[in-house]
């Protein structure tokens, strides 16, 4: 290669050199050296015909501390400061279009993508990429570890072989279906579920919401745990005005209404009365045979509620109504029981139509108060026409009797039960006795004062 030195107004003395292509406006001065001055002009480092304005076969260092210092990689850059690519104002390692727009070392084996002179996305030195800010995939995303510290928003498919870690807002959308195959966690790295949820120790804290919009949840989850198998750990489900719908508390006790259950199952109605506490509902409730049933144990144990059927209480064993401190009332038009012995002569059963009440009569005085002789016309009991007649509905059946408006026609009240309009209802057979004693009496007087007259 030949070169020679030429004298130059503008630039002063320099270096021309001359031997590959014509480079007769090549200038060289004490401000530098310029080459390829035309339009058309193009230099090359290492070969000898370039195809563009500059060619450079081998490696090229810039920069105070690599020039004459450090070996470039084989055909390969080493740069000392910032690189810009559209941008003279580079602020970043390389910007691109403008002066903070571009990629940034953070660190040993770190790489960030920046905006704005701010840190978008991170490349960790163990592999892991972090978002500041959003990721909005519209399209299929898939990785192995992804750490958003803003908030992650994939429109279609995310594909995760490892973790997802998001210090703000992951946010999934879309109308396909979402997998997750290993366990989520919620406030804790090492989830032993398929969803678990640490809330630490906290009495009250919400768990887990469910609602139809932003503004409030319509359902929520609220829980207190401090230890294992407590009264105090506790998982109650209220309502979005704070209403107790459930609760499971840690020594087992299931609460419906209340939140401190005091047996397995402990249910609370509402305030108002007349509202059910616990309702049966049968799949099929409309055609004979159609029942409910709750059991006790086994089949042997059961209260069943059949369509038409009414009520039925059925115990393999025995069945016993006990009101320690209160009564025990039965409702409804007829009564029916069905296995009735022959247990012998005991106490009488009495029925107060009024109250309803059953009970047994008795003849001690020390029962009774305003003890008085029965004052009344017993003859007239002799007035009364025993009847023969049926039931309704049943007119094969003939019964024998008498017709308590026959006693009260003749005045003979005190043998009778009024039903609650006031009319005879009823003759009280036992009490006939009472005047057909006193007839009877009547009856013997009269034959000894005639026995007596004869005599005489």
């Amino acid at each position: 290669m030949s070169y020679y030195k030429h004298n130059d107004k503008k630039t002063g003395d320099g270096l021309t050199l001359a031997d590959w292509n014509n480079l007769s406006k090549a200038m060289a001065g004490n401000q530098g050296l310029t080459l390829a001055t035309g339009a058309d002009d193009k230099i090359s480092i290492g070969l000898k015909t370039p195809k563009n304005k500059l060619d450079v076969e081998g490696g090229v260092a810039i920069g105070a501390t690599y020039s004459g210092t450090d070996a470039a990689p084989e055909n390969g850059l080493l740069v000392q400061g910032k690189v810009g690519i559209g941008t003279t104002d580079p602020k970043i390692h390389l910007a691109i279009g403008d002066n903070d727009t571009g990629l940034q070392q953070q660190g040993d084996g770190e790489l960030a993508i920046y905006t704005h002179n701010a840190e978008r996305v991170c490349i960790k030195s163990n592999g892991y990429v972090s978002i500041k800010k959003e990721l909005d995939v519209d399209g299929y995303l898939y990785g192995g570890h992804i750490k958003s510290y803003g908030g992650l928003e994939v429109a279609k498919d995310l594909s995760v072989d490892g973790n997802i870690k998001a210090s703000g807002t992951l946010s999934v959308d879309g109308t396909s279906n979402n997998y997750i195959q290993g366990n989520v966690g919620i406030g804790t790295t090492s989830p032993k579920s398929k969803l678990s949820i640490n809330a630490g120790q906290n009495d009250g804290v919400k768990m887990l919401g469910f609602c139809e919009d932003d503004t409030e949840d319509n359902f929520y989850f609220e829980g207190n745990f401090n230890g294992y198998g407590e009264k105090g750990n506790w998982l109650t489900m209220k309502d979005w005005n704070n209403n107790k719908l459930m609760t499971w508390r840690g020594d087992g006790n299931v609460g419906i209404g209340t939140s401190s259950p005091s047996e397995k199952l402990h249910i609370k109605g509402s305030s108002t009365a007349k509202n059910p506490v616990l309702l049966i509902d049968p799949s099929e409730w409309d055609s004979s045979g159609d029942y409910g049933e709750l059991r006790f144990g086994d089949s042997n144990h059961y209260v069943r509620a059949g369509h038409t059927q009414g009520m039925n209480i059925y115990d393999s064993d025995s069945i016993t109504l006990e009101s320690k401190n209160g009564d025990i009332t039965l409702k409804g038009e007829n009564y029916y029981f069905e296995g009735m012995e022959n247990i012998g002569d005991y106490k009488n059963v009495q029925y107060n139509s009024s109250t309803g009440q059953l009970g047994y009569d008795n003849s001690s005085a020390r029962y009774k108060e305003n003890i008085q002789p029965l004052q009344d016309d017993f003859q007239k009991l002799l007035a009364i026409q025993p009847k023969t007649y049926t039931r309704p509905g049943k007119p094969d059946r003939w019964e024998i009797g008498f017709l308590a408006e026959d006693f009260d026609a003749l005045g003979l009240k005190p043998l009778l039960s009024y039903d609650e309009e006031g009319l005879p209802d009823s003759v009280n057979y036992r009490k006939l006795t009472l005047y057909l004693l006193e007839l009877i009496k009547g009856h013997e007087q009269r034959i000894a004062d005639t026995e007596k007259r004869i005599r005489n």
